[in-house]
């Protein structure tokens, strides 16, 4: 091994010993799942997607139920921590397979085992100046007003929204 790459293993490993048992448990569960993930929808139509994750869809003014006073603490430790481990997975392991939908099916999937909601928001950025790519889409997670995974989706619009 190239002292670089023992550099990159020790720092990386002494990052994962930082974080909460929690976290850790997160991070390695997320790593185990977005392969699963990328795959079913690089295979599988949205539609029937749409009906494995029990995504419904919903209006586009759609608000979300806040959670009650008492558990609003809990719930933006949560939605942290989830947010937390997706902000690592796209720093630290880009290489790893699970795009945008993919991470948000997963993150979502954590949150809902949590009790948090959740929206899945599907959107599109049209190209008029790029010949052969007539649009492109993107997929974030946002839950209590906080984007979860599905950074950059300020340039898309908005057009599809799944509870």
């Amino acid at each position: 091994m190239s002292p670089g790459c023992c550099w990159f293993v020790r720092h990386n490993l002494a990052a994962f010993r930082r974080l909460e048992s929690r976290e850790r448990f997160l991070l390695l569960a997320a790593l185990a799942l977005l392969p699963w993930a990328q795959l079913a929808v690089a295979v599988l139509p949205l539609p029937k997607l749409m009906r494995l994750a029990h995504l419904r869809s919903v209006p586009a003014d759609y608000q979300l139920d806040g959670p009650s006073a008492a558990s609003a603490t809990a719930c933006l430790s949560r939605q942290a921590r989830v947010r937390k481990i997706f902000r690592i997975i796209e720093r630290k392991f880009p290489f790893w397979p699970g795009r945008c939908l993919a991470q948000a099916l997963v993150a979502r999937f954590f949150l809902r085992r949590q009790g948090v909601t959740c929206l899945l928001i599907l959107g599109a950025k049209h190209f008029y100046a790029q010949p052969g790519q007539a649009f492109k889409a993107h997929a974030w997670l946002k839950s209590g007003g906080v984007v979860i995974t599905g950074d950059g989706h300020e340039q898309y619009i908005p057009v599809a929204h799944f509870l």
